[in-house]
């Protein structure tokens, strides 16, 4: 199904209208996972997925997404089996780095992403050449790839672990006790890191996944948020949810992404036949 009537709840992603139908999906997530609820069980989709303001030699409108579901797993669980489906389809064993996010935070701009202020990240985005009027997500996300990731080594498969609690989109949330927090705010013991991964290998983002949220409450209050950002909640995925989502983690993985990086390769048009004119 590649026409939705609702858009995906991630604010950085960018749907492609279809006037008087919806949108051409950008990620088969929450059909996906009313299949979860119906009972499917563990699940894949592997197809062709839409982006608006999506160009560049990594990035295309469209593109090939292999998603899937597992159930009793937790997201570091998943992430493991990314490594081993990605040394499968390499040929050969790939070294993988571990890493916290706000470690790398620090480590990188000295402070704690998850305590600093919004005009904080919002002065040190613009010092990065960032566009202005980021919100604390959209900084996050800029320093994240304008900096850090570039800088991550090429030859390893990097796993970054306890992404902020702003970026946590559909996945759970849990309390983590940090150096950072204990150094900045010693009268606070712990701070709220999404459950999620994203996983990255010679200069690209190739996977992101959940620890999925299946508190319907949270959910319906994180679909409220995004109500006041223009998304309107998908009732038909809310249904779902009420009827009970399965404990489970979810993936996304850029097919041709992976293609350039086992090819080692810098341009998606070296792996991919037919590409949109960059307007």
């Amino acid at each position: 199904m590649l026409l939705v009537a609702h858009q995906v709840t991630d604010q950085q992603v960018q749907n492609i209208a279809v006037q008087g139908y919806g949108y051409l999906h950008s990620s088969p997530e929450l059909q996906m996972k009313r299949l979860l609820a119906a009972g499917i069980g563990d699940c894949y989709s592997l197809g062709q997925v839409f982006r608006d303001q999506e160009f560049g030699h990594k990035h295309n409108p469209e593109f090939s997404m292999l998603e899937w579901y597992r159930l009793g797993f937790d997201h570091m669980q998943l992430a493991m089996e990314v490594v081993d489906l990605i040394e499968f389809c390499a040929q050969h064993p790939v070294s993988v780095q571990h890493y916290d996010y706000g470690q790398l935070f620090a480590d990188y701009f000295g402070l704690c992403p998850h305590l600093a202020t919004d005009q904080e990240l919002q002065d040190l985005a613009l010092s990065e050449r960032a566009p202005a009027g980021l919100d604390r997500s959209g900084c996050l996300d800029y320093l994240m790839s304008h900096r850090i990731e570039p800088s991550l080594p090429a030859e390893q498969l990097s796993l970054i672990v306890h992404y902020p609690e702003c970026q946590a989109a559909l996945a759970k949330v849990t309390e983590l006790t940090s150096w950072q927090e204990r150094e900045q705010n010693p009268n606070k013991k712990s701070i709220r890191v999404a459950e999620r991964f994203e996983l990255y290998w010679r200069g690209m983002e190739l996977a992101n996944g959940y620890h999925e949220l299946t508190d319907v409450q949270e959910q319906r209050l994180r679909m409220q948020q995004e109500a006041k950002q223009g998304i309107t909640p998908d009732p038909l995925f809310m249904a779902a949810l009420e009827s009970g989502l399965p404990a489970c983690a979810g993936v996304a993985l850029g097919v041709d992404r992976l293609q350039m990086a086992i090819s080692q390769v810098k341009s998606l048009d070296q792996v991919v036949s037919f590409r949109l004119p960059e307007s």
